[in-house]
């Protein structure tokens, strides 16, 4: 995809207001996961194949959370290829596992129990993804 010709300044401005909307949004979700899996460093002080992990992840809980709202709200059903099939590595299952099960205890002290149950749902479509993988 490139980007277009615009036919106005007006639509410049609005393509670069969706940029910032979509790059915070993604940068945020990127800072969560690294914060979450390596408290304490700086994106400058991570290698380059741990910030890529963390990328994988980010792109891989969005597929989900973007799977999960499509299976409840059935008026977004018809948007199955804006959906991508997963391809984590090991080492990103693993890290995913290490943090669903950090944040399901941090949920487990004050989330409803609808919360922790997605949580361990997702947990286990992980699991089962790493299973169906290494047969």
């Amino acid at each position: 995809m490139s980007i277009p010709n615009f036919k106005s300044q007006d639509d410049w401005q609005e393509y670069l207001n969706i940029f910032d909307d979509v790059f915070q949004y993604k940068k945020a979700m990127l800072d969560r996961v690294r914060e979450e899996l390596f408290p304490g460093y700086r994106w400058d002080t991570l290698p380059p194949k741990s910030i890529e992990t963390i990328n994988d992840i980010v792109s891989n809980l969005v597929y989900e959370v973007e799977r999960q709202f499509k299976e409840t709200h059935e008026t977004y059903e018809d948007l199955d290829d804006f959906f991508i099939p997963m391809n984590l590595t090991n080492r990103q299952i693993a890290l995913l596992q290490v943090a669903l099960t950090n944040f399901y205890d941090e949920i487990a002290k004050t989330s409803t129990s609808q919360m922790k149950a997605e949580v361990m749902e997702l947990s286990q479509i992980v699991q089962d993804y790493s299973m169906e993988k290494n047969k």
